[in-house]
């Protein structure tokens, strides 16, 4: 028998081999997500704070990112505003569960777009520049590197991305962790399928060690789903102690105090902010300590999450977050956007602004309007003559089996808005423009009117929208040879939360352009309005005219806002009220939809027809009035003075005459000094 001796060196080395082998079936060491972030995890160049991620930085994120590596814990939920973190949270999870605890992951954004673009913008540059991500990913550019766009594969796990709008990428493989994201932006359903985020929860089953992590801003009071998660969560805020009493509170948006100035255009500047601190309600006396914003960091540096609820199942920790914690928002900027929303009456900044700044649901405001309330805002006109707040002028097309009903809207500063008149073609539709009896003859007349202008100017039809829900073939046909004139087909997308116009799409081989229009967004902007009562920013004015008289305001007001269940969850939707018609309501939505197609510069057409700028609000109000004064106090002209029949009986006959007045020219003499007000 030969006996093989094996040098020292050799004998360490084959046991170095073997140690290094057997490292593998060894356990990492227990690491909670923020751990692993603060030692592994990087920000990607690009960002605004590439580098070295650091939970310190906002410290309010440590508890959140433990939450989801507990195993204790099933489901965790963020309501959190815009810009405060919510997004990294995700990357670093992500990187977790493919470094420490490799896992099959699915991330659901709200359309397969998004989903791409959150791929290609923030998961792709943090693979690229975190080293222990980018050795465990494959180079892409490899071919079958396993490392698609939407597929990111890794040892022990992969990372899928897909849409809620996509029902083959929801029914598909079984996942243990589930990031659905943007949850309040999902549609109703993904096709016959049914809810997109039912189906991705059933997704989870299989697994005994599965994780949620349900992010979003929330939206619409009542129907949101994030707002819903949290409700059925432990419910835990942010407290933060007074630097100056040390009492312990949350950060709330109506507790944020400042100063403004006008400044010499008009505007509001904001010169001082600070946070009143709660122990003014709690000693009952007038005001609490004033907090500064450079106390900031250090109260949220030492704050703490307090659950106030115990969650439905025992398992889900949910977390809210406004952006008066954020490091990365001045609260300045937040004062500044509050104001720009609120002194236009602008109830679409205001939405954006509770929803993305403050984390809380927006509750509708135009559930309805009353033809009552309409009745009392009719406004005399003169024929032929625009309203001089009106700068520009869009229609709203409504197509029905015997009929084409339209209307004229104008528009001004601020999305004040003025119905101008209405037209009912009663011809059908499906006779071809090339008919002697073709209403759309009719319409092309309707559509090159031109109205005087109280500037000496004249307007035309900017934009018209076509509605293609009846008849599509042939206004498909019709837009199509018009669309360098600006008249678009159209087709509504119901459903809240959806963009008042997209983007636009060619769906047909012929290409014709057709703009998706969000008709319960529109409707909801519109009763708003019409619930305003001073003439303003986005008030609406109703001429005087017969064709805008009882039928028309009965169909500007024929819908309301409802609340029904529809596969398990609440959806609220406009309907029409019994015995009503609503072609003038989707008149007036398509009109609408025609400006926000245009985006127009409203300050260049004013000053366009104008010669000069937009006075400032106040000023213009201050005009305004006086024109009202002027024409109210208008007085007779004085009759002439009778002839003295002798110059002796007059005794101011050979007193001086004391200015010009029986010297002044026609022009002179006949002018009135209230007419010097005309120049505005």
């Amino acid at each position: 028998m030969r006996i093989l001796v094996c040098p020292p060196e050799s004998r360490a080395s084959l046991q170095a081999e073997i140690c290094r082998a057997l490292a593998i079936f060894t356990p990492k060491p227990p690491m909670t997500l923020s751990e692993w972030s603060d030692e592994y995890a990087y920000i990607p160049a690009g960002s605004a704070e590439p580098g070295k991620f650091c939970t310190a930085v906002a410290e309010y994120q440590r508890e959140p990112m433990d939450a989801i590596s507990d195993p204790r814990i099933r489901k965790v939920v963020f309501m959190w505003a815009s810009q405060t973190g919510k997004s990294q949270i995700q990357i670093n999870a992500i990187g977790y569960f493919s470094h420490h605890d490799p896992a099959y992951m699915l991330m659901i954004q709200p359309t397969l777009d998004r989903a791409e673009e959150f791929s290609k913008i923030r998961i792709a540059p943090t693979i690229r520049d975190t080293p222990v991500l980018r050795d465990l990913y494959p180079d892409p550019r490899a071919r079958d590197s396993g490392n698609t766009l939407l597929l990111k594969e890794f040892p022990g796990g992969w990372l899928a991305l897909v849409g809620a709008n996509s029902p083959s990428g929801l029914a598909s493989k079984p996942v243990r962790i589930l990031f659905p994201d943007e949850v309040d932006r999902f549609d109703e359903s993904a096709g016959a399928e049914g809810d997109a985020l039912d189906l991705a929860y059933i997704r989870l089953t299989t697994f005994w060690n599965s994780k949620a992590v349900e992010t979003s801003t929330p939206l619409i009071k009542g129907t949101s789903r994030i707002d819903q998660s949290f409700d059925d969560s432990d419910k835990r805020f942010y407290f933060v102690r007074c630097p100056h009493c040390g009492l312990e509170q949350k950060l709330e948006w109506p507790r944020l105090r400042y100063v403004t100035e006008e400044t010499a255009q008009g505007k509001l500047r904001v010169v001082d902010v600070w946070y009143e601190c709660a122990s003014g309600d709690k000693e009952q006396s007038a005001l609490g300590c004033r907090i500064d914003e450079s106390s900031k960091f250090e109260m949220v540096r030492q704050g703490r999450w307090n659950s106030t609820a115990e969650s439905v199942d025992g398992r889900t920790a949910g977390f809210h977050l406004n952006a008066l914690y954020s490091p990365w928002v001045e609260w300045t900027k937040l004062v500044q956007e509050w104001i720009a929303a609120t002194s236009k009456n602008d109830m679409e900044k205001m939405q954006v602004f509770i929803n993305t700044r403050v984390a809380e649901t927006w509750e509708l405001r135009g559930d309805r309007a009353e033809e009552s309330d309409l009745e009392k805002r009719a406004e005399p006109v003169t024929e032929n003559l625009l309203p001089d707040g009106v700068l520009l002028i869009t229609m709203g097309v409504d197509v029905q089996r015997d009929r084409l009903v339209a209307s004229l809207w104008g528009w001004g500063l601020d999305k004040e808005a003025w119905a101008l008149d209405h037209y009912v073609i009663r011809k059908p539709p499906s006779l071809p423009e090339e008919h002697d009896d073709s209403p759309w003859k009719i319409l092309d007349e309707l559509i090159d009117q031109r109205f005087d202008h109280p500037s000496g100017k004249s307007l035309g039809v900017t934009c018209v929208c076509v509605d293609s829900g009846d008849q599509t073939k042939i206004v498909y046909d019709y837009t199509r040879k018009r669309e360098r004139r600006r008249v678009y087909a159209i087709k509504g997308m119901p459903g809240f939360g959806k963009p008042l116009v997209n983007n636009g799409t060619r769906p047909d081989k012929n290409k014709t352009l057709l703009y998706g229009v969000g008709v319960d967004t529109a409707k909801e902007k519109l009763y708003s309005s019409l619930k305003l009562e001073k003439p303003g920013p986005s008030y609406v004015h109703i001429l005087k005219k017969d064709s805008l008289g009882a039928d028309y305001r009965s169909e500007l007001t024929s819908e309301q806002l409802i609340t029904t269940k529809r596969r398990g969850r609440t959806v609220l939707s406009y309907q029409v009220r019994e015995g009503r018609r609503n072609e003038a309501l989707d008149c007036a939505v398509y009109a609408s939809a025609a400006r926000e197609i245009l985006r127009p510069r409203f300050e260049k057409l004013y000053q366009n027809l104008f010669g000069h700028a937009p006075l400032p609000r106040k000023l213009q109000v201050l005009v305004d009035n006086m024109k009202a004064i002027t024409q109210a106090v208008k007085r007779p002209e004085p009759a002439p003075p009778t002839q003295p029949s002798s110059p002796q009986m007059d005794p101011f006959a050979n007193l001086p005459i004391i200015g010009s007045t029986k010297q002044a020219s026609a022009p002179v003499k006949d002018q009135n000094w209230r007419d010097s007000w005309n120049i505005f």
